[in-house]
């Protein structure tokens, strides 16, 4: 079912009523082998873009699961990425922190995530696959928040990113 999905040319209203039914199984899926892991992450990925949908994840509880595998450090580069593409779409178009929450609409403590989209940055040995992502979130996010940004600052944050606006590959 999975494969179908992610092969569908679907407009974003037929994605919005496909997306309500699938995100919770998808989000279960997480739990099963590294190929179904995979095959959920990149529909993930396909409908986390769509406003409507994000909220389904964040309420769903998929936000806490996303960041659990993309910050475990014994998963491919492959999941990582996907997870780093999600967090992008959860936190792009302006809504930065919006969708960063728990099943409760609590927001989820943000320190822990932009240290660790930091250390992406500085860890040269991860792939651009998921630094490019990863980057783009922790920018999304750090301008919905000032807070965040004192959080990025102090924990080097400028040190990190400044080599990387002179590197053409980022």
């Amino acid at each position: 079912i999975v494969r179908a999905l992610l092969s569908l040319e679907l407009d974003e209203d037929h994605i919005k009523l496909v997306g309500a039914g699938v995100i919770s199984p998808l989000l279960e899926m997480l739990a099963e082998s590294m190929e179904v892991k995979e095959l959920s992450l990149s529909a993930l990925v396909k409908l986390s873009g769509i406003h409507e949908i994000k909220k389904l994840i964040a309420d769903a509880g998929g936000v806490r699961l996303i960041l659990d595998l993309m910050f475990s450090s014994h998963l491919r580069t492959v999941i990582i990425a996907k997870c780093s593409e999600i967090l992008k779409n959860l936190s792009s178009d302006g809504d930065g922190t919006k969708f960063l929450v728990n099943e409760n609409g609590m927001q989820l403590q943000l320190e822990p995530v932009i240290t660790n989209l930091l250390a992406y940055q500085q860890n040269l040995m991860i792939s651009d696959i998921v630094r490019r992502p990863a980057l783009h979130a922790l920018l999304q996010i750090c301008q919905s928040d000032a807070g965040l940004v004192k959080t990025a600052v102090s924990a080097s944050g400028v040190s990190v990113i400044l080599p990387l606006l002179d590197d053409s590959n980022q």
